[in-house]
This record gives C-alpha cells, structure tokens and sequence, in this order.
C-alpha cells in the first residue's frame, strides 16, 4: 500500500485499545467510593464491572462480521465514537441503574477496538514487519490495564469518581481526529454483505452471559 502513513495508523490503533484497556481496570479502586454515594452495596456496585464484561464478552464475537460489513474504517471510529459517549454518560451518571447503561454502551465500543486494531494492522502492514508492529501494539495494549489501578485511585481521591470516565473524552477525541486524517486510508476496503449467523449469535450469548453470570456469583454465594 502507497503513500500510508504507517506510524499514525500504529499510533491511532494504540491510542484506542491503550484506552480501552486502562478503562478495563480504572473502575476497580473506585466501586468503594460509588456504593457510598449511590448508596448501595459492594456486591451491587460490582454490576459496574460484571455488566461491562458481559457485554464485552458477548459483543466481541460481532466484530469480524462488523469489520466486513461495514469495513475497518467506519467500524474503529464508531467504537471509538461509542465508547468516548459511553465514558461521558457514565461520569454524568446519577444512579446505578443509568450508569450500568452508561456501562453497555462503553462496552458496545470497547469490544470492537482490540480486533479491529489487529485486523487494521495485519492489513495495512507487510508480513516481514507484522510481528514487530504487533509487538509494540501488544505493549500498549498491556499497559492500560497495568496503570488503571494506580491512575484510577490518584483521580478519585483527587477529582472524584467521575474524573476516571471523564479523562477518556480528550483521549477519545484525538483518537477519532487523528483515525480520520491517518485511516482515511481504509475507506478503500472491499465490503462484504456475509449472511449473519442469528442462531450461532443468540447460543453463544446464552452460554456467555451463564458463564459470566456464573462466575460473578460464585464469589458472593462461595463454591
């Protein structure tokens, strides 16, 4: 591919997954200071966390049919697009039924971004380069879950729980400014009308959201 800038696109895709991960772990430190304010219980606030891998886990799957669809391009800046709204209507959250909302909606944007980032690199860079480029994705992609506990806990008892989403709208800003002038590229990609598998969809939702479920439970009621 000609006249791509390759280090913007590797910059962008790190910029999004990186915040993707840090929100994946952020949240943990605060859920003591949310139960307090929303007055409701450790195991409740916990929703915070189970209902965003719920979603995660079950919307993930979608990605690839997404990415063929509608193509690489519209599909990294509609997560990133979701996922920065996800992160404002969770820090303006009221209660703790809107923020688990708040929370789906962030996951709607934040399974897509780690596989479309591998896909959009395994794409756009030749075979001889891939795994080095991979290599330092992988780094980014490692150090936002690593530094959201500490970064989480430095924002909360500083600005509030509420600073540890509001941090993401200038990330996710840049990321989609800099996506439009660096995967512009990406538009020229062939889309492909594949048939949508609802069945396989609605089993292996049934069976993740059990699991999950399963698993979120069995800390409280013990094994």
């Amino acid at each position: 591919m000609r006249d791509v800038n390759r280090t913007g696109i590797l910059i962008v895709v790190i910029m999004g997954t990186t915040m993707a991960g840090i929100d994946s772990s952020i949240v943990n430190i605060s859920l003591p200071v949310m139960s307090k304010q929303f007055n409701c219980t450790l195991s409740e606030i916990e929703w915070v966390i189970t209902v965003y891998m719920l979603s995660f886990s079950v919307l993930m799957p979608l990605t690839n049919w997404l990415k063929n669809r509608i193509g690489f391009f519209n599909l990294y800046i509609g997560a990133i697009t979701l996922f920065t709204i996800g992160s404002l209507l969770c820090a303006l959250s009221t209660n703790l039924d809107s923020l688990l909302i708040a929370r789906v909606v962030q996951a709607l944007g934040g399974c897509a971004m780690a596989p479309t980032s591998m896909a959009i690199i395994s794409y756009v860079f030749p075979a001889r380069v891939r795994g080095t480029v991979l290599g330092w994705w992988g780094l980014g992609n490692l150090v936002g879950p690593a530094i959201g506990p500490t970064l989480g806990g430095i924002l909360t008892e500083k600005f509030g729980w509420p600073s540890i989403f509001f941090i993401n709208l200038p990330i996710g800003i840049l990321t989609i400014v800099m996506a439009f002038r660096f995967l512009d590229v990406l538009r020229k990609q062939p889309k492909l009308k594949l048939p949508f598998d609802l069945t396989g969809f609605v089993a292996l939702t049934i069976f993740l959201v059990c699991l999950q479920y399963g698993i979120a439970r069995a800390e409280v009621v013990g094994i």
